[in-house]
């Protein structure tokens, strides 16, 4: 599975903002992390503040107060995965680069923050169309904030209706790009009546932020997503690729050292530990005792993880009620109860900020201050996936996962080969055509019980 962010902060110029939204990055696990409007103005800021991000990074600048754009990757992605061909554009909106996943094949990712003035747009889109179309027998996979709507009676809100008729600026140039590479709207292929919005402003909304896919990876796309970002006016949108759909056994057990760092798991560990080590005299040798020590702690550390695990639950429910929230009018009361989601979701950010900002500092200092390189160039291929990811059904539905689809195969073949009934007039007319006939000495020994001696002849011959 490959998780992909992309998200319009509107500024990382403010140290707290920038520390709590790589804190959202970090913990929920996103592999690419695609981010717009950095207002990053230089190559030594740019460093500066990657050196927060426990992983690699691009930085595309811009200046102080507009544009510039970012990918980050979660630590060891590139280490993980084989990265080539970064490209990015001259006006800090652009970055691209080719991609080969676990399922081997060559993907190529592009980051972009479309220009707000209408003629630039129609410019940019006509240069990006140019630059990705080298690349038109791979699977895309861009990203970001378009700066238009697709449909603006279904991605659009708040304005007038003569505005809601219209067509964006840059929309036919952005039509020609889809049509080039075989692009679609992941998000509106999924929910094609939904009015689900991105950015806000005021009582306008819009969904300007999506994905546009290559039509012939769909099928790997299992998870699409929009979800409420508190510390910008733009909302998340993610989406899941799954690159490897063989199933995988438990695997090994490791221990996740930043417990370590996590108080309550310490205050744990120093309650159990008296009483156990006292145990040490009911058994025959040390090394006994201290094997079933290990698997003590093993249970005791996967619980203590299930419990972090429901409260990760709990802010994904918290976010999720934001989001439908803010999708309704809503009145005073509707617009109080955002106000306090938003608080609990800053609080809860807030205090996992403190522990983020140690593990940077600890990778900043490994690497001696330095940024490491962005790519080791480490080629790790595997065999490429022919598991079936989705089949069709006779009514025309489309089902995934393993246990449907061989349900499904089981069911087609069971109707296939189900006995039928003869036509009594063609078999009477088979029959009576037939010259070979079995004598009644041939008949009696065929109805009869077969014997343990035709048995035996029939296994060692």
């Amino acid at each position: 599975m490959l998780n992909v962010l992309s998200i319009n902060v509107n500024g990382l110029r403010e140290r707290k903002k920038r520390l709590n939204l790589f804190c959202i990055f970090n913990r929920k696990k996103y592999d690419l992390i695609f981010v717009q409007e950095t207002h990053c103005k230089d190559e030594s800021e740019s460093k500066a503040w990657s050196t927060n991000w426990e992983g690699n990074s691009i930085w595309n600048n811009g200046n102080s107060q507009s544009r510039g754009v970012a990918v980050l990757f979660r630590k060891h992605f590139d280490s993980d995965y084989d990265i080539k061909n970064v490209w990015q554009d001259e006006n800090g909106r652009c970055i691209s680069f080719s991609c080969r996943l676990d399922n081997d094949e060559n993907y190529i990712f592009s980051n972009i923050y479309a220009p707000n003035v209408s003629k630039d747009r129609k410019t940019f889109y006509n240069e990006l169309k140019s630059n990705l179309n080298r690349y038109a027998d791979c699977a895309h996979i861009i990203g970001g904030d378009f700066n238009l709507v697709q449909n603006a009676k279904l991605d659009r809100r708040g304005q007038s209706e003569v505005t809601n008729d219209r067509t964006d600026a840059g929309h036919q140039e952005l039509t020609s790009l889809c049509n080039s590479l075989h692009l679609e709207d992941t998000w509106r292929r999924r929910n094609p009546l939904a009015k689900t919005f991105t950015f806000s402003r005021g009582e306008s909304k819009s969904r300007i932020d999506y994905f546009l896919c290559s039509k012939m990876i769909d099928n790997e796309i299992s998870k699409v997503s929009i979800l409420p970002c508190i510390y910008s006016d733009h909302d998340f949108i993610g989406i899941v690729i799954n690159t490897d759909t063989s199933e995988r056994g438990p695997g090994l057990w490791m221990f996740n050292a930043s417990l370590l760092n996590d108080s309550n798991y310490i205050a744990l560990i120093e309650q159990f530990w008296p009483q156990w080590s006292m145990t040490k005299i009911n058994y025959t040798t040390i090394s006994d005792w201290w094997e079933l020590t290990k698997v003590k702690i093993k249970a005791l550390t996967i619980e203590y993880s299930k419990s972090l695990k429901k409260t990760k639950i709990d802010i994904n429910k918290l976010e999720q009620e934001l989001s439908q929230l803010k999708a309704t009018d809503g009145d005073s009361s509707t617009h109080s109860k955002i106000e306090r989601i938003e608080k609990q979701i800053d609080e809860y950010y807030t205090k996992h900020r403190e522990a983020f900002i140690l593990r940077s500092k600890a990778k900043h200092i490994l690497e001696n201050e330095t940024c490491s390189k962005y790519f080791f160039n480490l080629e790790k291929q595997r065999a490429k996936n022919k598991l079936w990811t989705q089949i069709k059904t006779e009514r025309g539905e489309i089902k995934s996962g393993i246990n449907k689809i061989l349900n499904e195969q089981v069911n087609h073949y069971s109707t296939l080969l189900k006995s039928e009934q003869t036509n009594p007039n063609s078999a009477r007319k088979i029959l009576n055509n037939t010259s070979t006939k079995l004598t009644d000495s041939e008949t009696i020994s065929l109805d009869n019980n077969i014997s343990l001696d035709e048995i035996y002849t029939a296994i060692y011959i």
